[in-house]
């Protein structure tokens, strides 16, 4: 009582020499009792949105901010497109640990939200607590250039660029079939492909080639796993991102 009449007399709050939380609820220990307190919960989002690649894509594409509107002019592809939402909100929706969450495969035509889908996705599962990366081929490829070609030896664990495409929850693949082919690119998405396979971790990979095109691009052994390891979820309609530029 002395101690606080003083620093009032001086101007300071009567418990100024108390220690100041952000979190009153766990005293900033991230813990409250056994249970993780929301501060770190929220923490742990934040910092899963930042290390997943699709920073800033996941501040605007929801699954609140899809709308199926840009179809309706088209029935059929309206139609295509609905099945496809309600596909895609099912996955996120009984994505959990300890199972086979399985793979997607999204295709259609440039600018048919196959991106937005992948977003919305991605923002659920981290919401969840789950580790998930994002990236096109081109620069996983690139990833894979830059270890093959390190010299033998001067690259560690730690440094491996690849590493965290084969450790994390959920991957997105971008714009399958816009990379360079060659037995070298082949060979990392055959293992890349295989491996996440194998363990039974999940992948989203999107893609502007039609199912023929894949077949005619790609060796079997990596078709033969698209399509028999993967829900295929076409992408319809005219060029919605387009539309969207042209309401803005």
């Amino acid at each position: 009582a002395r101690r606080a009449a003083i620093l009032i007399e001086n101007g300071y709050p009567a418990d100024y020499t108390e220690p100041r939380y952000y979190c009153k609820k766990c005293s900033d220990t991230g813990y409250d009792g056994m249970q993780m307190c929301e501060c770190k919960r929220r923490e742990l989002v934040l910092a899963g949105y930042e290390s997943s690649g699709m920073g800033e894509l996941l501040k605007t594409q929801s699954f609140e901010t899809f709308s199926l509107d840009y179809y309706k002019y088209d029935p059929q592809a309206y139609s295509t497109m609905k099945h496809t939402y309600e596909a895609a909100k099912s996955y996120k929706e009984n994505f959990a640990a300890g199972k086979n969450n399985g793979n997607l495969l999204f295709i259609g035509a440039t600018g048919l939200g196959k991106t937005h889908l992948s977003t919305s996705i991605a923002r659920e599962v981290i919401n969840k607590g789950f580790d998930v990366k994002y990236d096109t081929i081109q620069n996983i490829i690139t990833d894979f250039e830059q270890k093959q070609f390190r010299a033998t030896g001067d690259i560690s664990q730690d440094d491996d660029p690849t590493e965290r495409y084969f450790e994390c929850d959920l991957l997105i693949i971008d714009d399958l079939g816009t990379e360079l082919t060659n037995q070298f690119t082949l060979s990392c998405l055959y293992n890349l492909i295989n491996t996440r396979i194998n363990r039974a971790s999940s992948m989203i990979i999107s893609t502007n080639l039609s199912p023929s095109e894949l077949r005619r691009r790609y060796a079997e052994r990596i078709t033969s796993r698209l399509f028999g390891e993967f829900r295929a979820l076409p992408f319809a309609g005219g060029d919605v991102r387009a539309a969207k530029l042209r309401d803005q």
